[in-house]
């Protein structure tokens, strides 16, 4: 089922499921899809590349200093920053906000 517009320009690393683009449209939005399921059913993370990197590059900034867990044990990631990125992350999405990126917060609880 992997189509052969889609390339992959990245993995998540909990699960190592590929982060690709489909290169047949126009923006280039972002996906993500479990691996190993036997069929590739791909789920937006975001909608174009250009938005993509820039979602990053907030992240970036909200990882700076908690870039291990013994960091990240010293200086958690308050309430106040998550919803900050949240609200980040509604500038690029007129819906629901992908599970994707409010599931990265609960492996930075880990």
């Amino acid at each position: 089922d992997w189509k052969a517009s889609w390339l992959v320009i990245g993995h998540e690393t909990s699960m190592g499921d590929p982060i690709f683009i489909d290169v047949e449209e126009e923006e280039l939005p972002v996906y993500t899809a479990p691996h190993g399921d036997g069929s590739w059913n791909p789920t937006q993370i975001a909608p174009s590349s250009g938005a993509f990197f820039a979602i990053l590059s907030r992240l970036a900034t909200v990882a700076k200093g908690r870039e291990n867990p013994v960091a990240m044990e010293k200086n958690p990631i308050s309430e106040i920053e998550k919803d900050r990125f949240l609200g980040f992350l509604g500038e690029f999405f007129t819906e629901e906000i992908p599970l994707f990126w409010t599931l990265l917060f609960e492996t930075f609880k880990e």
